[in-house]
This record gives C-alpha cells, structure tokens and sequence, in this order.
C-alpha cells in the first residue's frame, strides 16, 4: 500500500511538473466578470501662455494604466498621464479552483503640464474614477490566466474612461 501511494505522488509530481515547464495550458475554467466605472471631472482648464490658438488640445493626451509589472494604454506616447491601480485591493487571484471576489476604488486621474514657452499651451485636468464589480472564476484556472481575466479587465475599463472624458473636453 505504501507503494502505491509513493507512485502517486511521483506521478502528480512529474504531471505538475511537466505542466509547468511545459507551459501546457491545463485551465478548464468557468469565468465570470462584471465591472461598473463612473467618473467625475473636477476642474478643466486651457491655459494659453502666448497667442497661439488652442487646437483640440486633449483630444491627443496619452493615457496609461499601470498595475504592477503590466501597463496598458498610450505606452509609446511621451509623457503621458499615468494612472497607478498597483495599490488597490483586486482579491486573491492565486486561489486554486474556486477565485471569487469584489473589489470597488477610486483612482485620480490628473494632468499637470509644465508650460514651455515654445510650446505654448497646456491641458490642465482632474478627476475621478470610480471602479466597482466582481468576479468568479471557478475551476482550472491558472493565476496568470486568472490575472488576465480581471485585471486586463479593469485596466481596459479605467483606460476607456479616462480616455473617453478626455476626448469630451475637447468637442
């Protein structure tokens, strides 16, 4: 008896282990994700330091989502407005089979440029995004696809909000 059971674990040890080397994907997973995204907009301004006429000036401002090792958005795009989620709760994502939780926050999303005198004219805003929902990942489902179910999931809704009241300045 002892050896069959030594058998097992050798076996359920190599399986994982190929697995993991291997790369193979193994999730059989039933997901489901819901998220709800409000904003408010504080202050807008356009500050002109010269004569130059102010061209929709927002409508080319770059956004990034940052949560921890992933960003999203406007990367190749300089200094663009930064929006870090790396410090909010999202849930335990590393639990095996069965991944549930909700998650609600608020991130700041602020532009502040510096005028140069070449340049001329600056987009100035603040506001506010209110992210809510939650999440249900039952079965096999690796950490790292459970990362990209959700998280991309919220990172993707904060970047179309941000961008979307961006844009709506400059109409």
């Amino acid at each position: 008896m002892k050896s069959r059971g030594t058998t097992f674990l050798v076996v359920a040890i190599l399986l994982i282990v190929l697995i993991k080397v291997l790369h193979v994907n193994t999730s059989y997973c039933n997901s489901t994700v819901s998220t709800n995204v409000s904003s408010s907009w504080s202050s807008w301004n356009n500050s002109n330091a010269s004569t130059e006429s102010i061209r929709n000036p927002a409508s080319s401002i770059p956004v990034v989502v940052i949560y921890k090792s992933k960003i999203i958005g406007d990367i190749k795009s300089p200094a663009p407005v930064r929006i870090d989620i790396s410090d909010k709760n999202i849930g335990s994502l590393w639990v095996p089979l069965f991944k549930t939780s909700s998650f609600s926050f608020s991130v700041d999303c602020k532009s502040t440029p510096k005028l140069a005198e070449a340049q001329g004219v600056a987009t100035v805003f603040e506001g506010k995004i209110n992210i809510s929902g939650k999440y249900s990942l039952i079965g096999l489902c690796p950490s790292e696809t459970a990362d990209k179910l959700v998280v991309e999931n919220i990172m993707n809704r904060i970047y179309d909000e941000a961008k979307t009241n961006i844009k709506s300045f400059s109409k």
